[in-house]
C-alpha cells in the first residue's frame, strides 16, 4: 500500500477511491443527520461543485421546518447558495435579512452572521437595525453584525478588523468572546504583516488552557501571506494546529479539519482520513471536505 504522507508533494494524488469515499461521506451526511450537520455538508458539497440532490434535500427541510427559528436560517442559507439564478438567490436572501431586521425576532443573532457569510452586509438590509444591533447589548449579535458591515465600508473595516484583533488577544476576555472575534478575524482577512505577527506570537505563546489556542491557530495560519508560509512561526503553528489530532474533544478536531481544509497540504490527507470513521458526523463531513479541498489546490 503507498503511504500518501511519504511522497513528495509534488507527486501525490488522491487516490478515485478516497475521493468517491469522501464524496460519498458527505452525500450520507446531508441525507441521515440533521440541522447544523446537514447544513455543513450541504454547503461543503456546493463549494465542491457537486450540488446533486442538495437543492430537493433543503426544499423537503422547508417544508418540514419553515418555522423553527434559527434552523430555518440554515435553510435558506443553503437555498440562497444552491439557486440557480440571481432572483431565486434573493428570494431566500430576503428572508434571511427580514430575521435580522425583526428586533423582536428569535432568529437575529443566525440572521446576522449568515448575511456576513454569505457576503451581504446588514447596512444594505436596514442602516438603522445595523447601527442598533452593533451598539446593543447582545454581544454576538454585535459582533456579527460589525463584521458584516465592514463588507460595506472599507475604511470602518480596518478600525473593525483591530477591534477584532485587540478582542481575539484579550486574555482578561472570556473565551465565548474571545474564540467568536478569532472566527470574524479569520472569516475578514486583509491583516497587515506587523498585525500578523501579533496574532502568530500571540498564538504560539496562548497557553491550551485558555479554550482559545486552536482558534487562534487556526486564524494564524489562514491569515497568513505567501511570503511567510515559509517562515519559523508559520511552522510552528502548523506543528500545534496538526497536535489537535490526538485530541479527543470534537471541538478540536473540527478545528482542525476546518483549518486544513483552508490551508491543508498533500501530506496532510493521511492526518484527515482516519477522521472518516470519526464517531462524529460533523468531524467526518469535515474530514471529507478538507480531503477533496486538498486535491482541488494541487
Amino acid at each position: 500500500m503507498i503511504n500518501i504522507a511519504s511522497l513528495p508533494a509534488s507527486v501525490q494524488a488522491l487516490p478515485d477511491t478516497l475521493r468517491n469515499q469522501c464524496l460519498q461521506e458527505l452525500r450520507t451526511v446531508l441525507q441521515t443527520e440533521q440541522e447544523w450537520i446537514k447544513v455543513h455538508a450541504a454547503e461543503y458539497l456546493l463549494w465542491l461543485g457537486q450540488p446533486a440532490g442538495v437543492q430537493d434535500v433543503y426544499l423537503n427541510e422547508l417544508r418540514q421546518f419553515a418555522t423553527k427559528p434559527q434552523y430555518r436560517i440554515g435553510i435558506w442559507r443553503v437555498l440562497a447558495q444552491a439557486a440557480a439564478s440571481p432572483e431565486e438567490k434573493k428570494k431566500w436572501t430576503d428572508q434571511i435579512a427580514a430575521a435580522f431586521k425583526d428586533p423582536a425576532g428569535p432568529d437575529r443573532i443566525h440572521a446576522a452572521e449568515t448575511l456576513a457569510k454569505l457576503g451581504i452586509s446588514p447596512t444594505t438590509v436596514d442602516a438603522e437595525a445595523t447601527r442598533k444591533a452593533i451598539a446593543g447589548e447582545s454581544r454576538p449579535l454585535s459582533l456579527y453584525t460589525l463584521w458584516g458591515a465592514s463588507l460595506a465600508d472599507s475604511k470602518a473595516a480596518a478600525a473593525n478588523r483591530q477591534q477584532f484583533l485587540t478582542l481575539a488577544l484579550n486574555r482578561q476576555e472570556e473565551a465565548a468572546p474571545r474564540r467568536l472575534g478569532t472566527f470574524i478575524l479569520r472569516r475578514l482577512g486583509g491583516l497587515s504583516a506587523a498585525d500578523w505577527k501579533k496574532l502568530a506570537e500571540a498564538a504560539l505563546s496562548e497557553p491550551i488552557s485558555s479554550g482559545v489556542q486552536l482558534n487562534l491557530v487556526h486564524a494564524a495560519l489562514v491569515t497568513a501571506s505567501p511570503s511567510v508560509t515559509r517562515s519559523e512561526p508559520y511552522r510552528l503553528l502548523r506543528i500545534k494546529m496538526l497536535a489537535a489530532k490526538q485530541s479527543e474533544a470534537v471541538g478540536d478536531r473540527l478545528e482542525l479539519v476546518t483549518a486544513l481544509a483552508e490551508t491543508g497540504r498533500p501530506a496532510d490527507v493521511a492526518v484527515l482520513t482516519p477522521m472518516l470513521k470519526h464517531e462524529n458526523a460533523d468531524v467526518r463531513a469535515g474530514a471529507a471536505y478538507a480531503i477533496l479541498k486538498i486535491q482541488k489546490r494541487e
